[in-house]
């Protein structure tokens, strides 16, 4: 059984999670920096080495629920990745979920470290959202 790969997509930071495999755990994984890194490739990577077979994507909805700028940036990245890996992709709103990672942070991180940790976190609810949709 593969691993769930989620993704929490922004235009300088990417933050990654992964499922165990039975996929009901989420773990939060990394951030890519955008500038120094090439998310696809990255991606492609994590996807191969763990053996990753889904993928959920955050899709940035506007308060009211609709599509903006940042939902339309998301869905092209998710037909490049689609395009690359070949894997089902699903989207799951994310509205509120870089909020909820910062006060997960706050409770137990370094100031200083946070950054480069919140979109990993994000990633985490953004998994743990699509896991508890599927039980």
């Amino acid at each position: 059984m593969g691993k769930v790969l989620a993704i929490d997509y922004g235009r300088r930071r990417i933050g990654i999670a992964i499922s165990d495999s039975e996929k009901t755990v989420a773990i939060p994984m990394k951030t890519i920096d955008v500038k120094k890194t090439d998310p696809v490739t990255e991606i492609k990577r994590i996807v191969e080495e763990y053996a990753v077979d889904e993928i959920v994507l955050g899709l940035p909805l506007l308060p009211d629920g609709q599509e903006g700028i940042s939902a339309r940036e998301v869905r092209s990245f998710k037909d490049k990745l689609s395009e690359i890996l070949g894997l089902p992709i699903s989207f799951v709103d994310e509205r509120l979920t870089t909020i909820e990672a910062t006060e997960r942070l706050r409770e137990y991180a370094d100031i200083r470290k946070k950054k480069d940790r919140i979109d990993a976190i994000a990633a985490q609810l953004i998994l743990e959202t699509y896991l508890a949709s599927k039980k």
